[in-house]
């Protein structure tokens, strides 16, 4: 038996097909609550992740709706509210309130602005839960889908801008310390929008990703809504008749791409196309949008009659609705994809190579080229590789075995376990970090993480800001896991890695744009650090298994560089890909494959890990040599987690701060 590799935050089974049916099953008790934030928050883009990432296209109506396209709905079809947000005037009104360059307005203006911002997807308030503290109706928040249209996505844009600008008229230099860091972050945030808004249409509308419009719904739809009541129940509904006016819009966008010659991959598309044709071909209470309904409708306080009323009403909408706009978005990717290009990486469209230099500046949040990180890859893995030997040698394992031969062995060894041994496992491993937390850390969050087993996992989805939700660590415990890999994997989900820094982000007294907002390269590059930290505290000391999953993973994230800039920056092909990343990792090639296939549909993304955790390392490093002796970890660390998600540079100048003023405090005398 074959380990697999981490999902790495690409929740449930995302290549080729959609999840499966036991993913919605019903939660047990030790599976708490799976109504948890989207994973395309993952991608940093901060709310109206679709919104900012991904347009309709120009001209003509894409609302869509039901009918339409060939296709004749069936009987009883109640017609859908139209997407609604709040209009643009009112935003810019909110904001003609604060005098340009007023200081003593400042946090008011980054709070209004940034809720004005927030207010324009209606998905984001509902997986935040912040509908009641912003003073709006929770049960028409949670009956609206986010607005994909190019007209509103264009305002959106405008309103970017003029937040930016209104931003910019303060004088930084007049602001306290704490709103210097939000000034920065937030301006960071701003720009990098409006940068990324001349690439729209290279941001693949459809995609075997979550991120993909299609994926996303289903993954909102079965994670995020929440399910609480017969008023909550009736908003999912709402909301699944919404489903064709969404797909009609990313129809749209796919077709003003088409138009100017952004189109991707084939093999995506061929990679794409089968789990839209299970939704497209199904039943409706074959769809998990059903079943998730379903399951967790038997949970609530209400009556049967009125559960068979409204599971009567969900089938009707889906197969009104939600069916009929996924086959019509299917017919035109499958038009698509007949003239779709061969090659594999962005460099291939025209004005490719600026689109991937941008990608990469969003997600590693630096301007290292694609030369660089590609270089940065390969040096890594030597070092990397190195260690692996030496820890192999300790084991007896033959010195010119093969990687993937070595970690077969190496599983084989380790053992395998699965089921409720797994998820105890798993809940073992977070309690003995927790029990340690106060050799490396002063400040750790309130908020428990809690683990939730299933048929896919490997990735975390934080609690809500107010709480009420706690974090989730999702661990696959259907299928047997080597140990070897758990320790890392729980390490970097859990504590001390994501949900020591979302949850601490999420308590801290800071404007909600920075609870919220995360930069891939410093979430996934402490996560990364969280790996390698508890290496540097002992904790695997008397692993050798554990140690060497931590540096299989750390080659893992290493061999990103490598890969995802050689599809995108020097023209490799998804087998050259897979291929380098089995000869370098050692998980197995179907692993690797699918790996290769989320590098294709997004890139720069994985790049973001090791570049976030070399420059933590690289802070830490230059505070200890500063320092001396008056180095302490925990304040360290408290520097690095205690401003929220911030941009790389922004991390620069907290930790430099950090080391002046500890240099400012005399030494205890002896």
């Amino acid at each position: 038996m074959r380990p697999t590799a981490p999902s790495q935050h690409e929740p449930a089974s995302w290549y080729p097909n959609p999840p499966p049916a036991a993913s919605a099953a019903a939660p047990s008790p030790r599976r708490k609550d799976r109504r948890a934030t989207r994973a395309g928050a993952y991608r940093s883009l901060g709310p109206l992740l679709l919104l900012s990432a991904l347009v309709g296209a120009c001209g003509g109506d894409d609302q869509g709706g039901p009918g339409g396209g060939g296709l004749t709905p069936p009987p009883d079809c109640q017609e859908p509210a139209p997407l609604a947000g709040p209009s643009l005037d009112e935003a810019m009104g909110a904001l003609d309130e604060f005098a340009p360059g007023d200081v003593d307005s400042f946090d008011a203006f980054i709070e209004t602005s940034y809720q004005h911002i927030l207010r324009r997807s209606p998905e984001s308030i509902t997986e935040l839960n912040l509908a009641a503290e912003m003073g709006l109706s929770a049960d028409q928040i949670n009956s609206q889908l986010d607005d994909r249209s190019v007209a509103y996505t264009s305002d959106t844009h405008k309103l970017y801008q003029e937040v930016l600008t209104t931003l910019q008229g303060y004088d930084r230099s007049a602001l306290s310390a704490t709103q210097q860091t939000s000034y920065d972050v937030y301006q960071w945030w701003l720009d990098d929008r409006l940068q990324l808004e001349a690439y729209d249409d290279y941001d693949y509308p459809v995609s075997p990703m979550s991120t993909a419009t299609h994926r996303n719904l289903m993954l909102f739809f079965s994670e995020i809504h929440p399910l609480t009541d017969a008023a909550s129940v009736r908003a999912y509904i709402a909301r699944l008749r919404q489903v064709p006016l969404v797909l009609a819009q990313t129809q749209a966008r796919l077709v003003r791409a088409e138009s100017r010659d952004v189109v991707a991959p084939r093999f995506l598309f061929d990679v794409t196309l089968p789990g839209m044709r299970a939704v497209a071909n199904s039943a409706p209470q074959q769809t998990q949008f059903y079943t998730r309904l379903d399951n967790q409708i038997r949970l609530l306080d209400i009556s049967a009659d009125e559960r068979t009323e409204l599971l009567a009403e969900a089938a009707v909408a889906i197969e009104c609705h939600v069916i009929p706009g996924y086959q019509r978005l299917t017919q035109e990717v499958e038009r698509v994809a007949q003239s779709a290009p061969s090659g594999h990486g962005v460099g291939q469209l025209s004005g490719g190579d600026d689109f991937y230099a941008q990608a990469l500046r969003h997600h590693t949040t630096t301007d290292m080229s694609a030369d660089d990180i590609h270089q940065r890859g390969l040096d890594q893995l030597k070092i990397i590789h190195a260690q692996m030997r030496t820890r192999f040698d300790e084991l007896g394992y033959p010195e010119n075995e093969p990687l993937a031969s070595a970690f077969d062995r190496l599983a084989e060894d380790s053992g395998y376990v699965s089921g409720q041994a797994a998820l105890d496992e798993y809940e073992a491993i977070i309690a003995a970090a927790a029990a340690r937390l106060d050799e490396a850390f002063a400040t750790v969050p309130a908020g428990e993480v809690v683990v939730i087993g299933g048929s896919s996992g490997g990735f975390y989805i934080p609690g809500t800001l107010d709480g009420s939700r706690p974090g989730a660590f999702y661990a696959d415990t259907v299928n047997p896991t080597p140990r070897y890999s758990m320790a890392s994997l729980t390490y970097h989900e859990s504590i001390p890695g994501h949900h020591l820094q979302i949850a601490l982000a999420q308590e801290l007294p800071l404007p909600t744009m920075r609870q919220y907002t995360r930069f891939t390269a410093h979430v996934e590059g402490w996560a990364l650090y969280a790996e390698r930290l508890a290496a540097d505290l002992g904790w695997y000391e008397d692993d050798i298994h554990g140690d060497l999953g931590r540096l299989q993973y750390q080659a893992f994230r290493a061999a990103r560089l490598v890969v995802d800039t050689g599809i995108h920056a020097r023209g490799w092909d998804f087998n050259q890909a897979a291929t380098f990343l089995v000869d370098n990792v050692g998980y197995p090639r179907p692993s690797m494959e699918g790996q290769a296939i989320r590098y294709m549909a997004w890139p720069g993304q994985a790049t973001a890990y090791e570049i976030g955790q070399s420059r933590i390392l690289a802070l830490r490093e230059q505070a200890q040599e500063a320092l001396g002796d008056e180095f302490a970890l925990t304040d360290f660390h408290d520097a690095v987690l205690g401003h929220g998600s911030v941009p790389l540079a922004v991390l620069d100048t907290l930790v430099e701060e950090y080391i002046d003023a500890k240099q400012a405090v005399p030494a205890a005398a002896p």
